[in-house]
């Protein structure tokens, strides 16, 4: 495969030769009395740089929850959607639970009983009319309703969802009419105050990063930002040979749960060819560059790596401190062999 895409651009190569030079006569004569063209040049800097490791990972909320239900009940009212903003102890879902408030009617009778039960025994035994064996056990029976009224009371407040801390409402699960169950999720909340990137970190690169570290993290947008490692997990998978690392983000930027981005993770410096983004020329398939030779434009066929702002990464074809033409107008009229004039 790859000595077909070789033998392509080599065929693609010859043919822009071959356009470029096998002229008839008279263009031929024509091309030598022809004025040179002004073009403006730069050279191609060779230096030094810090290969880096670019790993896929995704940005997480520090502080998420999946709220569920803990007793049974219809869905009566569902007071937010995915997107809402919530403050801790918003009402979020009421659930439609009779039973509960069947219960908590019947504890209430019950301990009512048990209180009029203790009040008489109370009297009869300031009269020696029973013994304290029996005020004890009307005791302990007003005490025991009284606890089933605060279960039953609490079992109740149950139907009644509440957001446990601020943020924003990611996910719905449910509608209203739904029955919910206990452990059934129901909700997810994401707080909004504080994200992490996490990513997977193959371990050969383990040595490379500890807690507080700093590495630059490219955004899916192509904002560049710094994160900072806060936790390393101490498990690595035996399957993908990799382990999670989870890196502080700063604050008072709009993040958002499951964006992606990129850790880049310095390697180790090699040398590299930077040239300007305007001296780059592409024709079909291939890109090329015009090399100043003895006041002549010759076609050189590179091949390109990260793009540096204005400049461009050459990964070869160059060696660096050549002069190339960097005027994009004209670089992509000009044919291998054009005289040309360097505007200083």
């Amino acid at each position: 495969m790859k000595s077909y895409r070789a033998l392509k651009q080599l065929l693609s190569l010859t043919l822009i030769l071959a356009t470029t030079t096998a002229l008839p006569a008279d263009s031929q004569a024509q091309a030598t009395t022809a004025k040179a063209h002004n073009v403006i040049t730069a050279k191609a800097v060779l230096g030094e740089h810090v290969a880096l490791e670019e790993l896929f990972g995704v940005v997480r909320s520090k502080t998420e929850a999946v709220i569920e239900g803990k007793v049974q009940g219809r869905i009566d009212e569902l007071k937010v959607r995915e997107g809402d903003s919530v403050s801790s102890g918003d009402l979020l879902i009421a659930l439609s639970a009779p039973e509960l408030n069947a219960r908590l009617d019947r504890a209430r009778a019950e301990q009512e009983q048990a209180n009029r039960d203790l009040k008489r025994m109370s009297a009869l035994l300031e009269k020696n009319a029973v013994t304290r064996q029996d005020y004890d056990a009307a005791l302990a029976r007003a005490q025991v309703t009284e606890g089933g009224v605060r279960e039953a009371t609490t079992m109740l407040s149950y139907a009644r969802i509440e957001a446990p801390f601020s943020g924003i409402v990611s996910k719905r699960f449910i509608e209203v009419g739904d029955l919910a169950t206990p452990g059934k999720p129901l909700l997810k909340i994401e707080a909004t105050s504080s994200y992490r990137f996490e990513v997977d970190l193959p371990e050969t690169m383990l040595q490379l990063a500890a807690i507080g570290s700093e590495f630059k993290i490219r955004m899916a947008g192509g904002d560049e930002i710094q994160g900072i490692v806060s936790e390393i997990s101490p498990v690595i998978d035996p399957n993908s040979r990799t382990l999670r690392v989870k890196m502080d983000l700063p604050s008072g930027v709009r993040y958002h749960s499951g964006q992606s981005g990129t850790l880049l993770m310095p390697m180790k410096t090699a040398p590299r060819v930077i040239v300007p983004r305007s001296a780059v020329v592409e024709r079909g398939q291939l890109e090329i560059i015009f090399q100043v030779v003895n006041q002549k434009a010759v076609l050189r066929l590179i091949r390109t790596g990260r793009i540096l702002g204005d400049s461009i990464e050459v990964l070869s074809g160059l060696s660096g401190g050549e002069e190339v033409v960097v005027t994009s107008e004209l670089a992509s009229k000009l044919r291998d062999g054009d005289l040309v004039a360097v505007q200083k």
